[in-house]
C-alpha cells in the first residue's frame, strides 16, 4: 500500500506547478518550491529512502530472489531474517566494482572481528558469469572474507540500474538505504557504525 501511495505522490507533484499558477502565485519565483516543501512534508512518511534517486531499487522494493551459494542451495531474504543484511550488487566487468567489493570483503572481515553476529553482508554478481570466474574474480581482487554465491540473472534485478549498488535491508527484510557508485565506502568508519547502530536496534 505504501509503495502505491508513494508512486501517487510521485506523479502528483509534477501537477503542483500547473496548479500553483492557477491559484495565482506565478508572481512568487519561490511559490513552486514553497508549495513543494509543504507537499513534501505531508507525504514524507509514505517516502523510501532512496525512492526517486537514480540507480537504486525504485520505490523501495524488497529483494525477494532466490540466491544460489556455490552449493546449489537457494536462499531467500526471509532466511536472513532477524539480521541486517547488507547487498553489493557488482559484475566482473565493472571497472569501479572491485574497489567497492573490497571494502565490503574489509565490513564482513570488521563485523567478523567485531563479533557482530547479527548481520549478513553479501555480494551478488549480476549476469551470467560461472562460479569458477566469480571465484578467479574474487581471487583477483583479494575478497577473502565474502561467500561465493552463484550469479543473478539480469532480467531478476532489472531495477538495479546501475553497478556497483549497495542496499541495506532491516531485520524484517525492508530497505532502508542505498548507494551506488564507485565511490561507495563500505569500511569507512562512518558506514560500520551504522551498521553496528543498526544491529543493535530491536
Amino acid at each position: 500500500m505504501n509503495i502505491l501511495k508513494s508512486k501517487l505522490f510521485h506523479y502528483i507533484r509534477y501537477w503542483l506547478l500547473p496548479i500553483v499558477f492557477v491559484f495565482g502565485f506565478s508572481n512568487d519565483v519561490h511559490a513552486y518550491e514553497w508549495f513543494l516543501s509543504k507537499f513534501s512534508e505531508l507525504t514524507e512518511k509514505t517516502k523510501y529512502p532512496y525512492e526517486d534517486d537514480w540507480g537504486y531499487i525504485k520505490g523501495g522494493l524488497p529483494f525477494n530472489e532466490i540466491i544460489f551459494d556455490e552449493k546449489g542451495k537457494g536462499h531467500l531474504m526471509s532466511d536472513f531474517q532477524g539480521s541486517i543484511v547488507v547487498i553489493l550488487f557488482s559484475t566482473t566487468w565493472c571497472p569501479n566494482c572491485p574497489n567497492v567489493l573490497q571494502s565490503l570483503d574489509k565490513l564482513a572481515d570488521k563485523l567478523t572481528e567485531l563479533k557482530v553476529r547479527n548481520v549478513k553482508v553479501l555480494a551478488l554478481n549480476i549476469g551470467n558469469d560461472s562460479l569458477n570466474a566469480i571465484r578467479v574474480h574474487y581471487k583477483a581482487n583479494d575478497i577473502q572474507t565474502l561467500d561465493v554465491y552463484q550469479s543473478v540473472p539480469s532480467r531478476k534485478v532489472k531495477n538495479i540500474r546501475s553497478v556497483p549498488t549497495c542496499l541495506v535491508f532491516d531485520k524484517e527484510g525492508k530497505p532502508i538505504w542505498g548507494c551506488s557508485g564507485g565511490n561507495v565506502d563500505c569500511n569507512s568508519a562512518e558506514f560500520v557504525e551504522f551498521i553496528i547502530k543498526l544491529s543493535k536496534k530491536v
